[in-house]
């Protein structure tokens, strides 16, 4: 118990989780990001689509 005491409280310990922490945070980060983007149009059916035409008529007494 007091080797695993010392341990912790040494530099050794600290260094190994900082480099956890460097190598950890940009793997999850790059998953997190690869996975918002990796199939983009999945909930593109759900979407309520509004379709708007605008028809102008015109006179051919006017162009004359």
């Amino acid at each position: 118990m007091e080797k695993v005491s010392k341990w912790l409280k040494s530099k050794s310990f600290l260094k190994l989780i900082m480099i956890s922490v460097a190598v950890l945070a940009p793997i999850f980060y790059s998953l997190s990001f690869i996975k918002s983007v990796w199939n983009p149009y999945a909930g593109a059916k759900n979407l309520p689509i509004a379709v708007v035409i605008k028809i102008k008529l015109s006179n051919i007494t006017e162009r004359l």
